[in-house]
């Protein structure tokens, strides 16, 4: 939680912890990607954070990178463009997968 002062008044942020993870993940994922000199920003997590977020339902992650070629190939956006956190946590080595997993 972070704190955070509107009005002079301290108040705490709650980030659900999957939400947390699946930002994690991402960070992680896209630190990865720019460091082996691929996409920047490749990974996004899809997510009205200003609505409530249900814990039951998987967290979509957009890859810029399919969406694109998807784009240039003439096809529209799709289900296909889109991945949820533990197909993204398969992508990653095992040492970035387990500081997602532990953290």
């Amino acid at each position: 939680m972070k704190p955070s002062i509107p009005g002079g008044r301290v108040v705490r942020e709650y980030v659900p912890p999957h939400l947390r993870d699946a930002m994690y993940a991402c960070r992680l994922a896209n630190a990865y990607e720019m460091r082996t000199g691929r996409s920047k920003m490749r990974y996004v997590l899809v997510c009205n954070v200003h609505e409530g977020i249900d814990p039951e339902q998987p967290l979509r992650i957009l890859d810029t990178t399919v969406a694109e070629q998807r784009r240039r190939a003439g096809e529209s956006s799709s289900d296909a463009d889109y991945i949820h956190v533990a197909e993204l946590l398969n992508r990653l080595p095992e040492d970035l997968r387990k500081r997602v997993l532990h953290s």
